[in-house]
């Protein structure tokens, strides 16, 4: 009876310092710097991880359409777009491209929500992008690309393919 007991009081005791240690063993990434794993140089030592350039970017919309676009890069390449439209968007559906010398780069009608309101402008606006950058890697949208028949030099935002201002890196 007494090595029942004992036997019982083991397995509970080895059953609490289990549970003691899974409920405290948290992912260690949470408490760790953010670390890009889509960046990463796999074949390299994790200390060097290739992190892009934070930067910030604007468009800014000063004609027939009054507007703001800011595009935010982390140091992963993600990008953040975010952006308020005063007036110009005649409570219509709008498309949205970034163009450089060569056309489209990305048409990001069907992602940016932008939505119009009664008075011509916009509610404000945002989305997170991991396809593309700015100028983290070779297919940045500042770093220029070679092709047949350039257009004007530079990047810009085309709204419903006729106004267009250029994406200037601050």
């Amino acid at each position: 009876m007494k090595s029942f007991i004992s036997l019982a009081f083991l397995a509970c005791t080895l059953l609490l310092f289990l549970t003691t240690v899974s409920a405290d063993n948290e992912p260690t990434f949470l408490h760790k710097r953010h670390v890009c794993l889509v960046m990463r140089n796999v074949l390299g030592k994790r200390t060097l991880d290739i992190d892009c350039p934070c930067v910030i970017a604007e468009a800014i919309f000063d004609d027939k359409i009054k507007g703001h676009i800011v595009f935010a890069q982390d140091e992963c390449g993600d990008i953040k777009i975010a952006g308020l439209f005063t007036k110009g968007l005649d409570n219509k559906p709008c498309t949205f491209k970034i163009v450089d010398e060569c056309g489209v780069v990305h048409d990001l009608t069907s992602t940016l929500k932008v939505i119009p309101t009664k008075d011509g402008g916009s509610k404000t606006f945002k989305m997170k992008y991991n396809f593309f950058n700015l100028n983290c890697d070779n297919e940045g949208i500042f770093i220029p690309r070679i092709c047949d028949n350039p257009g004007e030099i530079g990047v810009f935002v085309v709204i419903n393919d006729k106004y267009k201002t250029p994406i200037i890196e601050k």
